[in-house]
This record gives C-alpha cells, sequence and structure tokens, in this order.
C-alpha cells in the first residue's frame, strides 16, 4: 500500500474524517433515542402496528455522549493519521551512508567516460509551503561534447538556456516567437550549467572544492552535495542525486532549500550517444524541439 498524498494535504482533507455509523435508538435509554414516537405504543422497529406514522425527529445526544462521541472521532482520525505517516515511512527507501565515498565517486566517473551524449525527458516538480500540491513542469535536457547543453521547459511554459565553453543564452517563448533574453549574471549561470554537465558526466571529483560530497547507498545510490559557501548555502542548502545501484542511470535530482521548500527533477526517458541535429546547441537561433525529438526517435 501506498499513500500518494502528502501529510498536509491529509489534515486539511475533510473527506479524509472518519464517517461514524448513524446512532441506533436504544430500548434501555428512550430520552437519547435517536428516533421519538410520537405515539408510544407503535413498535420502534416496524411501521405496520398502528395506521399512525412515525415521524423521525432529528438526534439529541446529552453533554456527556456528545464528548464520548467525540472523542471516538479524534482517536480515530489520530490512529488512522499515525498509520498515514508509517505507511509513508516504510515506503521510503532504506540508505546506509558510506565511509568512504571515494571508490563509488569513482566508479561513476569511470561508467560516465564513455558518454559522448545523452538526451533527457524530465519532469519537474517545486514543492512549496504555500501550496498543497507540487507545481509542476515538462522538458528535456541535452548534452554534448565538447562542453555543450541545452536544458529546455516545454510545458507549461516554454523556454530555452544553452551553454558552452565559451557563453550562456536563454529564450524565452512568448507572443508566437521566441526572443532572446539580456542575462543579468552570465557568469553566475554559466557556472551552474557547467557544474550541471560535470554531474551528469560523472565527474563529481571535479566539485569538490565547491561542495561536501557524501554518498549512501541501498535501493538507490544517492550522491549528497552540499555548498561549502555559505552564500551559495542560504539559497540551496543540499543538492541529492539520485542513481541506480549500479550507477547505470541517474534516476532523480533534488535541490533543497534552506526553508525547507525542495524541487525535483525526475528524469522519465534517457537516450545515449545521441548524433543531435545541426544548430541544437545554437545561442543565436537553436532549432525546433519537435525537429530534435524527431531525429532522437529515429535514431538506432
Amino acid at each position: 500500500m501506498k499513500i500518494t498524498e502528502p501529510i498536509s494535504r491529509v489534515i486539511g482533507r475533510t473527506d479524509f474524517m472518519p464517517h461514524l455509523p448513524s446512532p441506533q435508538p436504544s430500548p434501555q435509554r428512550r430520552g437519547s433515542s435517536c428516533f421519538r414516537r410520537t405515539n408510544h405504543h407503535i413498535n420502534r422497529f416496524t411501521s405496520t402496528a398502528s395506521d399512525q406514522p412515525v415521524i423521525a425527529k432529528p438526534c439529541s445526544f446529552s453533554p456527556g455522549e456528545k464528548v464520548r462521541r467525540r472523542g471516538s472521532a479524534a482517536i480515530i482520525f489520530t490512529a488512522a493519521l499515525l498509520l498515514v505517516v508509517q505507511l509513508q515511512a516504510a515506503d521510503a527507501p532504506a540508505l546506509k551512508p558510506v565511509t568512504d565515498p571515494k571508490p563509488i565517486l569513482a566508479e561513476l566517473q569511470q561508467k560516465m567516460s564513455s558518454l559522448s551524449s545523452v538526451y533527457l525527458e524530465f519532469t519537474q516538480e517545486r514543492q512549496l509551503k504555500l501550496f498543497a500540491e507540487p507545481l509542476k513542469s515538462e522538458g528535456v535536457m541535452m548534452i554534448d561534447q565538447p562542453g555543450m547543453i541545452r536544458w529546455e521547459t516545454t510545458a507549461p511554459f516554454q523556454s530555452i538556456l544553452l551553454s558552452n565553453q565559451k557563453s550562456v543564452a536563454q529564450f524565452e517563448f512568448a507572443d508566437g516567437k521566441w526572443k532572446k533574453l539580456k542575462l543579468g549574471f552570465p557568469q553566475m549561470l554559466k557556472r551552474v550549467m557547467d557544474q550541471m554537465t560535470l554531474m551528469h558526466q560523472g565527474k563529481l571529483d571535479a566539485l569538490t572544492s565547491d561542495f561536501t560530497l557524501s554518498v549512501s547507498t541501498g535501493v538507490v545510490t544517492v550522491v549528497t552535495m552540499v555548498p561549502k559557501d555559505e552564500n551559495v548555502r542560504s539559497m540551496l542548502a543540499a543538492l541529492e542525486i539520485h542513481l541506480q545501484p549500479d550507477l547505470s542511470a541517474t534516476r532523480e535530482v533534488i535541490m533543497r532549500e534552506p526553508g525547507g521548500d525542495l524541487t525535483r527533477i525526475i528524469f522519465n526517458r534517457e537516450k545515449r550517444s545521441v548524433k543531435f541535429p545541426e544548430k541544437t546547441f545554437d545561442q543565436t537561433k537553436p532549432l525546433d524541439i519537435a525537429t530534435i525529438k524527431a531525429a532522437v526517435n529515429d535514431a538506432h
């Protein structure tokens, strides 16, 4: 059994509250019966004993009975809530921290070193405390040698972020056409894009000057990167890379913020050693994503 809704949503929903059965009349306590009769000769469970109708009236409980019933509902709700928490904890992958992460990082780099290019389709979920539901978007990430990367959001809006060894560029689709944006901090953005390229090439040891790295293993292998710079850490508490146990592919990347908000990038489809069409990474007029997808799907 898997609980897919976060606890905050379960607590906020009224349909999760248990529905208690309607209380039945008690022969011993006529004063508290839910259905009081207008004729005491009529059997309370029949309507044929007399031609006089049975009139149902609202339940009337004594103050003590009301307290007992509310207490029972609270106990049931609390028990159900604890069950949800336990089931969520059971679904969470059991991970064991690795004392020395260097061998795993070396193995990861070795497996990724032969990767010349990669095409990844992703779903991004932005989870904010202010919203019950995550903000979702979809897109594609493409990496090619030497040091070229294209990060494109395809829904619910369209934007393209491009980077190579020399520069970065960003485009936004508005009013039926692509518009190149003026970047305020191009060097900082390029550094982030370079780090993304290194991560997906398995060259995590090259990031040790900027991050403290740790590794945990289990049903997945998780590489956790904590920024060393205090200013960066005020915006990004940690970056988690979730890999297949054999380090063969990246499942998802989680960016955790100090306040508890996070961004989860889930990779749904991956194709390696792809030959991208010309102008895929062009920073003046990049090729449209439909043409790129058609070329990737046709490639064998």
